[in-house]
């Protein structure tokens, strides 16, 4: 008989407890492994992985990330999510989602977020089909344009046939208005929608006050000047910080808008206040808003325990 010293003991069982309370989180992705290229079709995106190892007999949590995130960076933030889930809301499928954000541009970023729910709805499709009518259901859990990235994909005529459960949308970069605007009837498809957003999440001001100044404004001469084009070659980084500034500026009182540039971000900074992630979305049936300020003071959702533990709250 094999016999443990008091200190060795220790050491195994803790290894065995690790090794229990690590999450396993099944990945899937629509992307070529560049994470910036889309694979072909739908039908492309190898699903072997969490075929193998999914349980019919328990929900489903997939999970879809924002802006600049690669495959690794993910994988990492939605398994720091499920160790703080599972203890609370127990044994689930819990998929992570990847898909093409890691771009230069945001606005390229938004447009593969739009692109993405095609992608989407096939795995979700065929998660439904592995239920075959049990009654489990899949929930969405979605950060910053992921929450686009979910409107886009209720929006799919497939949607219809997805075995929905409760969405759960954190610093949602999409209008406040969503629901009603953009994508209208949206919120019907899941059982509920659970918008959380923080007021002190200065990150998504900016990305969203970017968002409108590119996207906001159907026409685009108001880019065609030198000034502007200038601001447009700037990296992503260079554009949040130059709105940043030009915010932080005006606050004290002291900021210069006389060019076309500062007057047309003056505009999209107010406009960015619009943004569903920092006071939630606009009255809609089945749409409940929860406010985290109190707990979440910038644009991380992923590796805030409490923030996470609140949520699973409503889970």
């Amino acid at each position: 008989m094999v016999r443990f010293s008091g200190k060795f003991a220790f050491v195994f069982v803790f290894i065995l407890f690790a090794s229990a309370v690590t999450a396993q989180v099944l990945m899937v992705r629509c992307d070529d492994g560049s994470s910036k290229e889309f694979l072909s079709s739908p039908e492309k995106i190898n699903l072997s992985t969490i075929s193998s190892s999914f349980d019919r007999n328990v929900d489903t949590i997939v999970m879809v990330h924002g802006f600049m995130t690669n495959f690794e960076d993910c994988k990492g933030s939605y398994t720091t999510t499920v160790n703080s889930l599972r203890p609370i809301i127990g044994r689930r499928n819990y998929i992570g989602f990847h898909w093409p954000a890691k771009v230069l541009w945001f606005g390229t970023g938004v447009e593969n977020a739009n692109k993405t729910g095609a992608y989407l709805v096939h795995v979700l499709n065929e998660i439904t089909k592995w239920y075959g009518g049990n009654g489990r259901k899949i929930h969405m859990l979605t950060h910053s344009l992921g929450g686009r990235v979910l409107l886009n994909t209720l929006e799919q005529n497939s949607a219809r046939y997805v075995c929905w459960g409760t969405c759960y949308m954190m610093a949602s970069a999409v209008h406040n208005d969503a629901f009603q605007s953009a994508f209208p009837g949206t919120n019907e498809l899941p059982e509920k929608i659970y918008v959380f957003h923080s007021e002190r999440d200065g990150v998504l001001k900016y990305i969203y006050s970017l968002y409108y100044f590119l996207f906001g404004n159907g026409d685009r001469s108001i880019h065609a000047s030198p000034e502007i084009q200038k601001f447009m070659e700037l990296t992503f980084e260079e554009q949040i910080a130059y709105i940043q500034n030009l915010d932080e500026s005006m606050q004290r009182g002291c900021a210069d808008i006389s060019s076309e540039l500062d007057q047309q971000l003056v505009f999209a900074i107010e406009e960015g206040r619009s943004a569903m992630g920092l006071y939630g979305a606009c009255c809609t049936p089945k749409v409940e808003n929860t406010n985290l300020s109190d707990v979440v003071s910038s644009h991380t959702y992923w590796e805030n325990t409490e923030a996470i533990r609140r949520i699973a709250g409503t889970m």
